[in-house]
């Protein structure tokens, strides 16, 4: 306990958040060093500032003591279920873990958005692959409302992902890689929206729409640098910030599952 007549120093942000300045409508991040010398990715926005790990779980927590996330104790019990039971039949995941996941979600999906805006790529591969094994699992185990709230997203986060590990290779000069990559990317998200008999909205999704520009620019001969200064290709992922960071479920579509 500290006593009234008792000072201590209190080490506040606002040295910090006085040198890292907020611009609206855009993605505010930077990888700094930590006192002990390991990089932190730090998210500056209107309220102040988010600080997360750049390996592992955001937030530099374990679950249960082993796993980086709760998307892998949750694949650890699918994997147990099916052991013992002998298939998936039966298993479902209860709305309020879906809400946990939902939110734990939402910390890589700030993470990866990030690391594009900065060209780390291939952390943004990463973390966007690990969202899409969020987005399957959900699809197949939770309830209605949550599997409609990812599905909604799904197009986006295919698109991202196309987009990072294309412009890995071509930062590396590989860009027959690059090109095979866009054109695998397009027919997976082709595919989800034949899957969901939405084939009429493709030639106006804004997702699929920016990974065939980056494909005709391949095609052009565009190098890196020159990738990286076309038009729309970051703009889209700062548009979807703003956009993603105010949707949610709704608190009554949540509490209607909360056990």
């Amino acid at each position: 306990m500290v006593e009234k007549n008792e000072t201590r120093a209190v080490l506040g942000l606002s040295k910090i958040l006085e040198e890292f300045d907020y611009i609206p409508g855009k993605i505010n991040a930077r990888i700094v060093k930590e006192y002990d010398g390991r990089d932190v990715l730090q998210i500056r926005d209107p309220a102040g500032l988010h600080q997360y790990e750049v390996d592992g779980n955001p937030l530099g927590i374990t679950v249960d003591k082993r796993f980086e996330s709760y998307l892998d104790y949750l694949e650890h019990l699918l994997n147990e279920y099916i052991n013992e039971k002998g298939s998936d039949e039966g298993f479902y995941i209860k709305a309020a873990f879906c809400e946990v996941l939902r939110l734990e979600g939402l910390e890589y999906y700030e993470r990866y958005v990030s690391f594009f805006v900065l060209e780390e790529f291939e952390k943004s591969a990463r973390d966007s692959d690990r969202n899409l094994r969020l987005f399957d699992i959900m699809e197949k185990y939770a309830p209605e409302d949550y599997r409609n709230y990812f599905e909604h997203y799904r197009s986006y986060i295919l698109s991202m992902n196309i987009r990072a590990k294309c412009l890995q290779q071509a930062k590396d000069g590989n860009i027959e890689q690059a090109r095979k990559i866009v054109e695998n990317g397009l027919k997976k998200i082709e595919a989800y929206f034949t899957a969901h008999n939405i084939d009429s909205d493709l030639p106006r999704n804004t997702d699929y729409i920016v990974v065939a520009n980056l494909r005709d620019n391949l095609e052009k001969g565009l190098s890196y640098p020159e990738l990286m200064k076309h038009p729309g290709l970051k703009e889209t992922i700062q548009e979807m910030q703003m956009k993603l960071s105010l949707e949610s479920l709704s608190e009554a579509e949540i509490d209607k599952y909360k056990v």
